[in-house]
């Protein structure tokens, strides 16, 4: 509102690479922008689409992290936005604990800490403030089904004699089956096939997902 969209530099961090990539090209997306690397990029290892336009950069929290130690008061950034601040680890700690000292030194700089579920209060009385902005949603309903209700349901074969079922089902949690999760998804299609939607599958890494 103030004409100043030109002179903002943001930093939005991410906790995992993939996240990052996906919500700067929904960014992106919803702007119409031609492509990454304009006023909407992204940076992780061994990867950068940014450049000289670039206003709105999405990070991992360790890109950021490497940045600050060579460049400790991030000048040229106006705005930091650390995403899903409630995944907590040693880097986002880390993080956390360089800020609040930076703060002081960049008073200019806007700090703005995001979480669906995170406890605001313990946040703002780390960094000395009570400015906490609340969107509300709407919680859809969810209905849990636990693997034994899968592998029942489906009548899935788990390839052990009937009294070593319990170490097979043992087996299925720590191990991702792709065999079971085809046939789940192919469930789920053939028997919804009066309700419009999708189905979202989460996966541990990048190398499940190009499986």
């Amino acid at each position: 509102e103030r004409g100043h969209g030109s002179e903002v530099n943001i930093i939005c961090t991410q906790p995992r690479r993939l996240a990052a990539i996906g919500v700067a090209q929904r960014v992106a997306d919803e702007r119409c922008d031609p492509g990454l690397g304009g006023t909407v990029g992204y940076q992780i290892r061994l990867e950068n689409k940014t450049s000289d336009r670039t206003r709105l950069t999405f990070l991992t929290t360790g890109i950021l992290l490497r940045r600050l130690q060579g460049d400790p008061n991030l000048d040229g950034v106006t705005h930091i936005l650390v995403d899903e601040v409630h995944e907590r680890n040693v880097d986002t700690d880390f993080l956390l604990s360089i800020l609040k000292s930076l703060l002081p030194r960049r008073p200019d700089l806007k700090l703005l800490l995001m979480s669906a579920t995170m406890d605001a209060a313990v946040f703002c009385d780390y960094f000395c403030t009570r400015t906490i902005v609340k969107i509300p949603g709407f919680v859809h309903p969810v209905q849990d089904f636990f693997l034994e209700d899968v592998v029942s349901t489906l009548d899935f074969n788990l390839r052990a004699p009937a009294d070593q079922r319990d170490m097979a089902l043992g087996k299925l949690e720590k191990k991702l089956d792709y065999d079971l999760l085809a046939e789940l998804v192919t469930f789920i299609h053939n028997n919804n096939t009066d309700n419009d939607g999708s189905i979202l599958v989460f996966m541990s890494g990048a190398g499940e997902i190009g499986r």
